[in-house]
């Protein structure tokens, strides 16, 4: 079952691999701290200007670093990552053996079918789920009265995220409270304790420049700015919790969070958790903590947010059935099983579950010309993507978010972006007017163009271009232009003429403009593909996508401005030319050159 439940998790992960769909935000910044620590920069990234320890404090990063060296692909941390889940089961499947050898192997599937577990497993890499394995070994040692296996577990899962102190004090709480272990309880508490406040006040001041610059707690540390509609100090926050009790109840019992509830405690069979309830009351003020928050994903308990209350609540289950006698046992296990299948069914995000979309897995023929692209950018380049490229290409010096930029400001090598996938934080819209920025930027090169995908180089040499110099209302200057037409994959080739056109080409034209003066008129350029007198394919624009109307030009503006041809599938016959004019934007009427002439030949 473990090695079922592995493959399937991994290969679904290498399906949004390759579809360039990765689900965590920050599996970018996570990949280039551990590839840079191998090369000599710990744990540091540029996405964010910071060492990855900054903000969350995930000294587990520096043991599974050399896993690079390994498999230097970032998929080998989702390896990592889903093993350690896949072990998490094998440690509830510990707990129930001893007392119970036929319903172990249940209690094990039920967990691997879990559909919360499912959408924590498919989001590739996040700190909190690389202590799973470790929370399940110590709710195991917890089972066997084994204070050694929980110390080592709840101190492993500790260095992959510091909250895991809450629930690191809670287990001393009830060591204390019902064990009457007050030396291991007290431990437990005290080392929980003594870590936040050296986090809080030694670590992050050190490796995090964010947080010497804050000007508050609430910016200083980010767990806290979850709850910045209630106070902008700790202080403030905690009067209005206890000050404002109706207000609190109706939040944390919203829609949405009724939603995310009953996303967690129906496949667990709503109150079998609670048949242990000492166990199950460990997770009460973690869930309290993300009911009571701000942030919409951990509000509603969605992602990787339900981690630990999934990890105790179904090791309360197990804690209990190893418990009970054979017969009640099994009647839990039971109604546990019928519960996690109704549960898959409606939330799980694997095959036949019902937030699955296959389609989200089909790998596309753009998904494999961004492949391609990407193999583009030199290793040693300084460069700007989107959400999308990051994690593929975090094993680099230099990586950054586009439009993160270095606060320096210091230039890119290189740009790429594509129009069709993912660009966070940038929206569709955003996305695509940066792009049309980018193009129209004449510093950078265009080394590349395919099916909307761009790679731009600030250092790169320069298209062969042809020289017009024709003037329009002593103001709108036409400097010269670029001819590049698609190969059979769709990639655009600088050409000197058109002799080589083939049906279903496409002619991209590059033209470049100068604002000699203050145009204070509209034009649309109409840039045509003719053969003889025969009109071919005509693009009609205003400048820039709309972007760049005519009359807003000043003098000494310049920019590059981008025209697509498309040839038909039936070729016509005979020599192609390429001409261009101007039209008053209102009237259509054309407006000719200030020599007189209406049509630019660009090629004869």
């Amino acid at each position: 079952m473990m090695l079922l439940f592995f493959v399937v998790i991994f290969t679904m992960i290498n399906q949004q691999y390759a579809t360039f769909d990765t689900r965590s935000s920050d599996l970018d910044r996570f990949i280039q701290g551990m590839w840079n620590t191998l090369n000599g920069r710990f744990l540091y990234s540029t996405i964010e200007e910071r060492s990855i320890l900054g903000g969350h404090f995930t000294p587990y990063f520096i043991l599974i670093s050399p896993a690079l060296y390994i498999w230097p692909d970032p998929r080998v941390f989702s390896i990592i990552q889903t093993a350690g889940l896949a072990i998490a089961g094998f440690f509830f499947y510990l707990i129930v053996k001893e007392k119970h050898p036929v319903l172990a192997p249940f209690i094990a599937l039920a967990f691997f079918l879990n559909p919360s577990l499912h959408q924590i497993g498919l989001l590739e890499l996040r700190r909190i789920t690389l202590a799973v394995p470790y929370l399940a070994f110590a709710l195991y040692g917890l089972s066997i009265k084994n204070k050694k296996f929980v110390a080592i577990g709840l101190i492993m899962a500790l260095l992959c995220k510091e909250n895991v102190a809450l629930p690191m004090a809670l287990v001393g709480l009830y060591y204390v409270l019902f064990e009457r272990d007050w030396k291991f309880g007290g431990f437990l508490m005290v080392f929980a304790i003594g870590w936040v406040i050296m986090v809080l006040t030694i670590i992050n001041p050190i490796v995090d420049p964010q947080y010497v610059l804050a000007e508050n707690s609430l910016d200083a540390y980010r767990g806290l700015n979850y709850f910045a509609q209630y106070g902008s100090t700790p202080q403030e926050i905690l009067i209005y919790l206890i000050s404002r009790p109706g207000d609190i109840f109706a939040y944390i019992l919203d829609s949405e969070a009724q939603i995310g509830l009953m996303r967690l405690f129906i496949p667990l069979g709503i109150v079998l958790p609670f048949l242990s309830p000492r166990i199950a009351l460990l997770t009460i003020p973690n869930l309290l903590y993300m009911l009571l928050g701000s942030y919409e994903l951990m509000h509603r308990l969605d992602v990787w947010y339900v981690t630990i209350p999934l990890v105790i609540l179904f090791g309360a289950i197990c804690v209990r059935v190893r418990e009970f006698d054979s017969k009640l046992a099994t009647t839990v296990v039971t109604l546990l099983f019928i519960f996690t299948v109704w549960g898959y069914s409606q939330f799980s995000y694997l095959p036949f579950g019902g937030r699955y979309n296959s389609v989200r897995n089909i790998v596309t023929e753009h998904h494999e010309t961004a492949s391609k692209a990407m193999g583009m950018v030199p290793s040693n380049a300084k460069l700007a993507t989107q959400s999308a490229f990051t994690p593929h290409l975090a094993m680099r010096e230099e990586l950054f978010l586009y439009p993160w930029l270095p606060r320096s400001g210091e230039p890119m090598d290189y740009y790429l972006l594509d129009r069709n996938l993912k660009s966070y934080p940038l929206n569709e819209i955003e996305r695509n007017e940066s792009i049309d920025n980018l193009i129209a930027d004449p510093s950078l090169v265009i080394e590349a163009e395919v099916d909307g995908i761009y790679l731009f180089n600030l250092d790169g040499e320069p298209n062969p271009s042809k020289t017009v110099n024709q003037i329009w209302n002593e103001a709108i200057l036409l400097d010269r232009f670029e001819l590049a037409v698609s190969d059979e994959d769709g990639m655009f080739k600088t050409e000197s003429s058109l002799s080589q056109l083939n049906a279903g080409d496409t002619v991209r034209v590059t033209l470049y403009w100068e604002a000699t003066g203050n145009p204070d008129v509209d034009r649309t350029v109409s840039v045509r593909l003719q053969s003889g007198e025969q009109l071919v394919s005509q693009h009609d624009m205003v400048p820039s996508n709309g972007a760049r109307p005519t009359s807003w030009w000043e003098a000494g503006w310049s920019f590059r401005d981008v025209y697509y041809l498309e040839v038909p599938l039936t070729l016509i016959e005979g020599q192609y030319d390429l001409r261009l004019l101007l039209y008053d934007s209102f009237s259509l009427e054309p407006v000719p050159t200030d020599n007189g002439e209406v049509f630019i030949y660009l090629t004869e």
